[in-house]
């Protein structure tokens, strides 16, 4: 990731979301005497439309040095952010082509309809500034501004006067003690410590890491699915997955399968096997994995 001093003027660019089970960055240098409104907010304007997020439709998190930033409007438009570290006061994040983050817009928060995103275009670019932080209950501030691209389409949106303030952000997320979770990456066996679901915006993430939280893999499928079998996508689709091999290489789905052999909805239990392909973002070496399961509790 490239970090920008808050002083130096750049393009502004944004970046997307996808959050892992990990360890946050140390506190130090995180703290800020601003203060803070009680309540969360994210704000901005889509093609120099308002767009605001629900308040209970706003977090954040700073999980396996990687941060996210995400809101759903009313009308169900998302903006989200992904940022390759972990964020601290003052700095200045590049979320343009080439930096390894990202920004989306997107029409409905489960991704049934093509997204735009920051990092797919040379015309876009963006940028995030951190302009507050309370490590001791955990919230952040700052603003951003970017341009997207989609592909299916060939279009652009231009996100300005972002604001948020006061957003409440994950530091972690605890493991069920039952759950399984087991895949091959490029022909090794990837045995997780830490294997957890979540429940979130109409989605069903999938998450499993090594201890250190460094190493993780991800599968996004709708919260409502049910068995059957899914071609995976990207992000933005509807089912997708993401790989980080390590702290600072994040890559996404470029193809793949999920098959849903149960899904128990009162007992938030869900049963599958998946492969795909995944890259990093702007390309280089892609990843397979295969033989993919999981029985998790959510």
């Amino acid at each position: 990731m490239k970090l920008i001093n808050a002083l130096t003027t750049g393009i502004l660019a944004s970046s997307m979301l996808f959050m892992f089970t990990g360890c946050s960055k140390d506190d130090d240098n995180n703290s800020s005497n601003t203060p803070t409104p009680a309540v969360a907010s994210m704000t901005a304007k889509v093609d120099g439309v308002t767009w605001t997020s629900l308040t209970n439709k706003v977090s954040a998190s700073i999980i396996s040095n990687v941060t996210n930033l995400t809101g759903v409007a009313s009308d169900s438009t998302l903006l989200t952010i992904t940022i390759q570290d972990a964020v601290a006061v003052g700095d200045t994040i590049d979320l343009g082509p080439g930096s390894g983050n990202a920004g989306v817009f997107a029409l409905t928060p489960n991704g049934t309809a093509n997204g735009w995103s920051s990092n797919g275009n040379a015309a876009c670019y963006g940028e995030m500034i951190i302009t507050a932080m309370d490590v001791t209950n955990k919230k952040i501030s700052g603003t951003f501004e970017y341009k997207v691209w989609r592909a299916t389409d060939n279009t652009f949106k231009t996100i300005t006067d972002g604001v948020f303030t006061n957003v409440t952000y994950a530091t972690s997320i605890t493991s069920g003690g039952n759950n399984t979770f087991t895949v091959k990456i490029d022909g090794v066996t990837f045995t997780p410590a830490i294997i957890s679901g979540t429940a979130s915006f109409g989605n069903l993430i999938i998450s499993a890491a090594d201890n250190q939280g460094s190493k993780a893999v991800g599968i996004t499928v709708p919260e409502t699915v049910t068995p059957g079998t899914y071609a995976i996508g990207t992000i933005g689709d509807l089912y997708y997955g993401t790989y980080n091999p390590n702290s600072s290489i994040f890559t996404v789905s470029d193809s793949g399968s999920v098959v849903i052999s149960s899904h128990n909805t009162t007992t938030n239990n869900i049963v599958g096997t998946f492969n795909f392909v995944s890259s990093p973002f702007g390309g280089g070496t892609s990843y397979e994995l295969t033989f993919g399961s999981f029985n998790i509790t959510y």
